[in-house]
C-alpha cells in the first residue's frame, strides 16, 4: 500500500500483536463474535473460528486487549467501528 496513513497503520506497534500463524490465517478478516460454543480447536489455544458464519471468538482473557486495540485505532486514526 502506498497510502502514507494505511502505511502507519497498518506499522503502529499498538496494532500488531503476537499470534499463532495457524490460528491468525484461519481467522483471517472474520468479524468477532461471542457465541455457546464448544471447545476451541487449536489445543492450548482457546480461540474458536466458525468458519461457516465466518466468525470468531477469542478467549475470555484476550477480548480486553482486543477491545483497546481496537479503541485506540480509532482514536488514533479517526476510524469508524461497526457494531
Amino acid at each position: 500500500a502506498k497510502d502514507p496513513v494505511y502505511r502507519k497503520m497498518e506499522s503502529d506497534m499498538h496494532n500488531l500483536q503476537p499470534s499463532v500463524g495457524e490460528v491468525n490465517g484461519d481467522r483471517g478478516n472474520f468479524m468477532y463474535s461471542q457465541w455457546n460454543g464448544g471447545e476451541g480447536q487449536y489445543g492450548q489455544c482457546a480461540m474458536k473460528v466458525d468458519f461457516k458464519e465466518k466468525v470468531a471468538e477469542p478467549p475470555a482473557r484476550a477480548r480486553g486487549a482486543i477491545a483497546r486495540t481496537y479503541f485506540y485505532m480509532r482514536d488514533q486514526y479517526n476510524l469508524t467501528l461497526s457494531r
